[in-house]
C-alpha cells in the first residue's frame, strides 16, 4: 500500500520586504502580533502549485484587512469575496456609501454609527457607548441613513449589502491612506 503524502503550505510576511514560504506536516504559530501567516492545507503534494496560489490569496486578503497571526480560509471567510469581487463591492458601495458621501455634510459620522451598529450586532447602547455618544443620537444617525440610501437596517439581506460596502469602502480607503503615508515616509 502506498503512503499518502499531505503536507501544509503557509506564506508569512514579517513587514514590507519579508516574505517567507514553507511547507510543514502540521499547523504553525505565531508568536507576536506584527507577522501574518496565511495556512491552507492539508494538500497532497502533486496540488503544491495550488496550494501556493490558495495561501498567496489568503495573505494578500489578510494584508490588506491588516490582520496578524495566523489566518487561513475560516477565518477570513466573506472578506475574501470583500476584496476579490470588485465588480459587486463597487456596486454596493455607491449605492451604500457613494450616495451618502454625496449627500451629507456629516457623512462621515453617519457611516461611522451604521460600521458601529453593525460592529456591536445591531444593539443601540453598544454601539453608542462605543461611539461616546447618547443612544438618540445614534438613532438619528441611522434614521439619517436610511433617509438616504433607503437601507432598511432590520432586513438581513440589506444589512449583508451594507456591511460589504462598507467593508468594500474601509480595506480601499485604508489601503490607500496607507499607500500614502508608505510613499512620505510616515506610514508603517
Amino acid at each position: 500500500m502506498q503512503a499518502r503524502h499531505e503536507i501544509d503550505i503557509h506564506f508569512a510576511r514579517h513587514d514590507e520586504r519579508q516574505k517567507l514560504a514553507g511547507i510543514t506536516c502540521r499547523r504553525p504559530s505565531v508568536n507576536d502580533d506584527v507577522t501574518v501567516l496565511a495556512t491552507v492545507g492539508p494538500f497532497p503534494l502533486p496540488m503544491l502549485g495550488q496550494a501556493s496560489a490558495e495561501c498567496t490569496r489568503l495573505l494578500n486578503v489578510a494584508v490588506r484587512y491588516g490582520k496578524h497571526g495566523l489566518v487561513d480560509r475560516e477565518s477570513l471567510s466573506v472578506r475574501i469575496a470583500v476584496i476579490e469581487e470588485s465588480e459587486i463591492g463597487a456596486a454596493l458601495f455607491h449605492r451604500y456609501v457613494a450616495t451618502v458621501l454625496e449627500e451629507s455634510p456629516i457623512a462621515d459620522l453617519i457611516l461611522e454609527s451604521v460600521q458601529m451598529y453593525l460592529a456591536k450586532h445591531r444593539r443601540i447602547q453598544a454601539a453608542a457607548d462605543a461611539l461616546l455618544i447618547h443612544s438618540n443620537t445614534l438613532r438619528y444617525r441611522l434614521e439619517k441613513y436610511t433617509s438616504i440610501t433607503g437601507a432598511d437596517l432590520t432586513d438581513t439581506e440589506a444589512i449583508i449589502e451594507v456591511w460589504w460596502a462598507l467593508e468594500y469602502w474601509r480595506v480601499r480607503r485604508d489601503g490607500v491612506s496607507q499607500a500614502g503615508q508608505l510613499a512620505q515616509g510616515t506610514g508603517p
